[in-house]
């Protein structure tokens, strides 16, 4: 079966009749290659099976494959040209769905936009190691069973470049690859591997959603884990996140239902809306010094009983911890987000070993300096920031008064 992938044919067929184009072609491929042949010239090889164009002084485009099937090589040299890209011409790009298997030539950079896209027949490909470039949905919607890009010099992948491989099983990138684009691997829900770059950058949204992914080791260098980019991975059992990495977005890691521990390392600022929500299983999560914000739902409806909320927290968004109709039990200390959290939800937080009420410079003693520091507050001769103020309700009422004045001389009495 033969298509073609250009909204400029159909518009061909509209004003000359569905004939024009057959016309075209046949033009073409009684063309003549000199030795003389400009950029842009055009011609068939021996067979009359690939249609090349002319890119450069020694180097020429395959643009169309036509009455091949099964496994197919494409030479690195035709006519005295070398062969470095796939491309479109004026017509677009011309494919042979009956092509199984497909030897890409060494001395190839270059993989134009969706320039296999929907080829169902497509189960294996070779890629050269000089392969740099491919384009958008290059290999979207065919049934690779397996992509080792790991032997290449890619710098650019293009989004959706295998979305919708119902077959791919396995994908290894090359660590000269910093990006991995949206969409690249969408719904491909046999996907179980992933070998990602060494010094990755980014995840680009949705790009390994609706997948059957199994593990997940993302680099410190990747700053960024954009929203969905594990949406829905119902495999996903550990996810290992380096320090490095300095957010993580909307529903990120949503709906994996067999991930059971996650530890967010103190380089991320923020865990978006919903990231790890639906996660059933998660039953530990570790969050360090240097977390600012936590979305809302963040860890909604996962299986935490109690969490340690460090005090660099500046935000916690609506419902991020509720567990069913209850929130988790809240840790951390008094004064800082985790508690102001901790009450909107009807709760008194718990606060870690060590902390002591009364112990209003926290020097981790309760003495007679606590009390002068007390009582030149309450003369309004001192002020207090929102972690003292708490340090000093050591009657537990949420206010700073003489009943604190009182518990604390009594601390110190031992009465």
């Amino acid at each position: 079966m033969k298509r073609k992938i250009l909204s400029a044919v159909c518009a061909l067929v509209l004003v000359f009749g569905a004939a024009a184009s057959p016309a075209v072609v046949e033009t073409v491929k009684d063309s003549f290659i000199t030795a003389s042949a400009a950029v842009g010239d055009t011609f068939w090889n021996e067979s009359g099976t690939m249609f090349f164009k002319v890119t450069g002084s020694n180097t020429v485009a395959l643009i169309e494959f036509r009455n091949i099937s099964g496994a197919v090589t494409v030479p690195a040299e035709v006519k005295g040209y070398k062969v470095t890209s796939i491309e479109k011409d004026y017509w677009g790009i011309w494919l042979d769905d009956n092509i199984t298997e497909l030897y890409l030539p060494e001395g190839m950079t270059y993989i134009c936009e969706q320039a296999f896209t929907g080829m169902s027949a497509l189960s294996y490909v070779k890629f050269p190691s000089t392969l740099d470039y491919i384009g958008i949905a290059a290999f979207a919607r065919t049934n690779i069973k397996s992509a080792d890009l790991s032997g290449t010099r890619l710098t650019y992948v293009g989004d959706s470049a295998f979305a919708y491989n119902t077959s791919l099983k396995s994908i290894s990138f090359p660590d000269t690859l910093i990006q991995i684009n949206g969409h690249m691997c969408e719904e491909c829900t046999e996907l179980e591997t992933v070998v990602l770059p060494a010094e990755l950058e980014k995840i680009g949204y949705c790009a390994f959603s609706h997948t059957r992914i199994k593990s997940v080791d993302i680099p410190g260098t990747c700053e960024e884990i954009e929203s969905h980019s594990f949406y829905d991975c119902s495999q996903l059992e550990s996810v290992t996140l380096n320090e490095g990495i300095m957010s993580i977005g909307a529903s990120a890691f949503r709906s994996a239902p067999l991930i059971k521990s996650v530890v967010i390392p103190g380089s991320v600022q923020s865990v978006s809306e919903s990231a790890f929500k639906e996660c059933s299983s998660l039953s530990s999560v570790t969050l360090n010094e240097g977390l600012k914000t936590i979305g809302k739902d963040a860890f909604r409806d996962t299986a935490l009983t109690s969490i340690f909320i460090p005090k660099s927290v500046t935000s916690i968004g609506d419902y991020a911890f509720l567990i069913g109709q209850k929130s988790c039990r809240i840790q951390g200390y008094p004064g800082t987000e985790a508690e102001l959290y901790a009450n909107r939800r009807g709760q008194l937080i718990d606060t870690p070993e060590g902390f002591k009420f009364g112990d209003i410079n926290d020097d981790g003693k309760i003495d007679l300096i606590d009390i002068m520091l007390l009582k030149r507050f309450m003369l309004n001769l001192e002020t207090f920031d929102p972690k003292m103020k708490s340090r000093a309700d050591a009657h537990r009422d949420y206010k700073v008064d003489t009943l604190d004045l009182m518990g604390i001389k009594r601390n110190i009495l031992g009465i």
